[in-house]
């Protein structure tokens, strides 16, 4: 994983800027395994502690359950589909819209919520 990583061209200027397709690049470059939670995990995580930015949203087992019942229309199957798909900047972006649809505009915004869906529907 590391290797795939390293490899990814201006890999740190790319996700200091915030870039959504470095999920998608991680997650499919480990041969037949879809490592889209890890990947959107590593680059929050990146972001948050070494740019204290807050441009990714974490996709997991917990977000796929509970997210559905705080976004109008959006269903656990969507989100797989945006799984398989790689489809990373649509699940990042209803993530956005939820937050700008209720004038959540705090710091860290993004953890915050993932904090919140942990806590409330674990």
């Amino acid at each position: 994983m590391a290797k795939v990583i390293l490899d990814i061209p201006a890999f740190d200027v790319r996700l200091a800027a915030g870039d959504p397709e470095l999920v998608n690049i991680i997650a499919k470059n480990v041969g037949a395994i879809n490592m889209f939670s890890f990947a959107s995990k590593y680059c929050t995580y990146h972001n948050v502690e070494v740019y204290h930015r807050d441009d990714y949203s974490i996709f997991d087992g917990i977000v796929k359950e509970s997210l559905p019942n705080y976004v109008d229309g959006l269903s656990k199957h969507k989100l797989d589909v945006w799984r398989s798909e790689y489809n990373y900047v649509a699940f990042n972006e209803c993530i956005g819209g939820l937050l700008d649809e209720y004038n959540i505009h705090i710091p860290f915004r993004r953890r915050k919520f993932d904090h919140f869906l942990w806590y409330a529907n674990r």
